[in-house]
């Protein structure tokens, strides 16, 4: 077994340990949450479109204006991001806590009038903890494959968790801790349909989300690239009828989360998604199937747990994702462990930035 496979499988046991500790620190970490008037939220890559949906969140739910900004983007375009920054707390996120230009950035950002910084990493002691106030250290969701899975869904399950407890979002709470005690069943209903959807005939996929989690879905179509080296691409719904809709067809595979606002607009748009032929996997968080789908052929719907809040079901959507991607790979003779141009973490020369 590849190590990405088993780190895909441990997830869960990993969430467990990971939603207790976020809980445990609710009074380490809620100052800085009470004291935050904007926050910037840092990332690189996988992290960064993490901290989409970490800034999404905090501000649909926490109503502090919040923004995710690409740590890179800031090294390179420091000037652009003065007014944001300014008066501003931080919060990095990082799978290894060292990776360059969260670290520049965060250090850069102080400089130029950012307050306190929540880190979040899946190491202990990592460089990070030196220039943060607060620090989140989650050392048994350490992917050590290249491609983040395990790693990314604790990290997104963290900020998540942390916001609906300084929120004090009792339904949020109770369904996140729900998650990985459903898991199991989950694992058993739909494991081998994971494995049918990896043998279909496609080429390339789209991943369709919306709100807060349309951040940690385009980490999902980043999965495609990384773990399977098939192109992808990330969509809000309705939005991909805008012009992406033109590129899809039978050698797309689609998958999109469906929530209980509004399922019809939603249906519909699956619908027409089919009218172009792509196959289709729909993760949904309505009880009840809707029969317009009953007798489609070359589309399945995954019935999502902790259905109430759809924030919490993704997690089941992206494990989904991640053993399609995974499982294709390894039927198409590539390792997932190993892609090719990929390192775990980047690490700037001196001088660079």
């Amino acid at each position: 077994m590849y190590r990405t496979q088993q780190e895909i499988k441990d997830q869960f046991r990993a969430l467990d340990q990971t939603l207790n500790y976020i809980k445990e620190k609710e009074a380490y970490f809620t100052p800085f949450y009470q004291n935050a008037k904007k926050v910037i939220v840092f990332g690189c890559g996988s992290s960064y479109m993490l901290a989409k949906s970490a800034a999404s969140q905090l501000e649909q739910m926490a109503g502090i204006p919040a923004a995710a900004v690409a740590a890179g983007d800031y090294l390179v375009n420091e000037a652009a991001y003065k007014k944001m920054i300014q008066g501003a707390c931080l919060i990095s996120i990082s799978r290894s806590g060292s990776t360059s230009e969260i670290i520049r950035a965060v250090r850069l950002a102080k400089d130029n009038g950012a307050k306190a910084c929540l880190s979040v990493c899946a190491r202990e002691n990592a460089e990070i903890a030196a220039y943060s106030e607060y620090n989140l250290e989650l050392p048994w969701c350490y992917d050590t494959s290249v491609c983040q899975t395990r790693t990314v869904t604790n990290l997104y399950a963290a900020l998540l968790m942390a916001t609906a407890v300084f929120s004090k979002d009792q339904e949020l709470i109770g369904c996140l801790m729900q998650v990985p005690e459903a898991a199991g069943s989950y694992q058993a209903q739909f494991d081998k349909a994971f494995e049918e959807i990896a043998a279909w005939s496609w080429k390339r996929g789209i991943v369709l989300a919306d709100a807060g989690m349309a951040g940690i879905a385009e980490e999902g179509a980043l999965a495609f690239k990384e773990i399977c080296q098939c192109d992808s691409n990330y969509y809000h719904l309705l939005d991909s009828r805008h012009g992406p809709m033109v590129m899809i067809g039978p050698e797309t595979v689609v998958l999109a989360l469906v929530t209980n606002q509004t399922p019809g607009l939603q249906y519909d748009l699956l619908q027409d998604v089919r009218k172009k032929g792509a196959p289709c996997v729909y993760f949904d968080t309505n009880v009840r199937e809707p029969e317009i789908f009953a007798k489609e052929e070359n589309m399945i719907r995954i019935q999502l747990p902790c259905e109430k809040r759809p924030e919490a079901a993704v997690l089941f959507m992206m494990y989904g994702i991640q053993r399609i991607t995974c499982k294709r790979a390894v039927n198409s003779g590539i390792n997932p462990d190993e892609p090719n141009g990929l390192d775990a973490w980047i690490e700037l020369k001196e001088g660079e930035a």
